[in-house]
């Protein structure tokens, strides 16, 4: 649950991030921002992530 709270609250430069609802915490939907002066500078990036019952021993799945 701190994750949760974190990333919402305080998310790392360039990204964000949320679950898609208040009832499950299992499905979040992310933003990641081009970095400027990149070769990716203006795109932005969707990606769906899943976190399973044994999250954080092993990592989210990850979609685009």
């Amino acid at each position: 649950m701190s994750d949760l709270k974190s990333i919402v609250n305080e998310p790392p430069e360039g990204c964000s991030a949320n679950p898609n609802s208040d009832e499950n915490l299992f499905g979040w939907s992310a933003t990641i921002f081009g970095p400027d002066e990149t070769p990716w500078e203006g795109g932005v990036f969707g990606l769906r992530l899943t976190f399973g019952d044994n999250y954080p021993e092993k990592p989210p799945r990850c979609y685009r």
